[in-house]
């Protein structure tokens, strides 16, 4: 186990520090403790880095969490949204995606904003950059963010031209 797997492994073994009691001796109060301290539980989707020492994890209740080659600490992103994936694109520049089409840009040393939610209860599962353009993957679709917008892809056969398929506002 390297340092940054033994810290992650602290971390989440510290919302799950308490004993698991038998199934008999469990009582309404302390199923209700237990829940709690399940919802506090930094649970992962995805993690990324841009080096040893810029590495970033997301996941449940708005869990963002960089990683500077020393520590993990949470970043404030003032959302409890379920976040779901990531996208290193360069030191100053990650985003981070998930439930209600959240899209967030910026990085531990200058701090994240916003650029929206797309989809309002649903969620964005993949992001990528590439070639100058934010790539968004859902369940219903591919879509190119735009700013503080987002179209759906062009339809793209190998061998052949553009389908005429329109790009359309994202909600």
């Amino acid at each position: 186990m390297t340092p940054i797997d033994g810290e992650l492994a602290k971390l989440g073994k510290s919302a799950l520090s308490p004993p698991f009691p038998d199934a008999a001796s469990i009582s309404d109060d302390m199923l209700r403790q237990f829940t709690q301290s399940m919802r506090q539980a930094p649970n992962f989707n995805d993690i990324g880095g841009i080096s040893e020492t810029d590495i970033y994890v997301c996941g449940n209740g708005g869990n963002l969490f960089p990683y500077d080659g020393k520590a993990w600490a949470k970043i404030d992103i003032r959302t409890d949204a379920i976040l779901t994936a990531m996208h290193c694109v360069s030191a100053d520049e990650v985003l981070v995606v998930g439930e209600n089409g959240t899209v967030l840009t910026g990085n531990a040393r200058a701090g994240f904003r916003s650029l929206g939610e797309f989809f309002p209860g649903d969620y964005i599962w993949s992001v990528r950059s590439f070639q100058g353009r934010t790539y968004l993957g859902t369940l219903h679709g591919l879509y190119v963010l735009e700013g503080f917008s987002c179209e759906t892809a062009h339809e793209w056969t190998v061998g052949r031209q553009d389908t005429g398929h329109q790009p359309r506002q994202c909600v």
